[in-house]
């Protein structure tokens, strides 16, 4: 029988962002199959304008950032490591 487990975390972005996202490491250990993570929006930077989210891969799961008011993807290189993000991280169990 198949059931979920969701497992709360919070962590730092990069101190250099990488464009299309922070890869995001998994809890370990992993206590089933990456099915989702849910970043707990609205969790602003120091300026108030970067929203984060999940890329959607569940093989290589990756955090992205984006302006709010221009909606494009934080530049590479950004150091966005003051911001705290907390997340629930979903899995599949056996």
């Amino acid at each position: 029988m198949q059931g979920e487990v969701v497992v709360p975390v919070s962590f730092a972005p990069d101190s250099s962002y990488s464009t299309g996202g922070d890869v995001f490491t998994e809890p370990s250990p992993k206590p089933g199959i990456l099915v989702s993570i849910n970043v707990l929006n609205p969790v602003p930077d120091p300026a108030g304008d970067t929203m984060y989210s999940w890329n959607g891969s569940t093989s290589a799961p990756k955090i992205g950032a984006v302006v709010i008011s221009t909606g494009a993807q934080v530049a590479a290189a950004v150091d966005n490591s003051g911001d705290t993000l907390y997340a629930e991280v979903k899995y599949r169990t056996a």
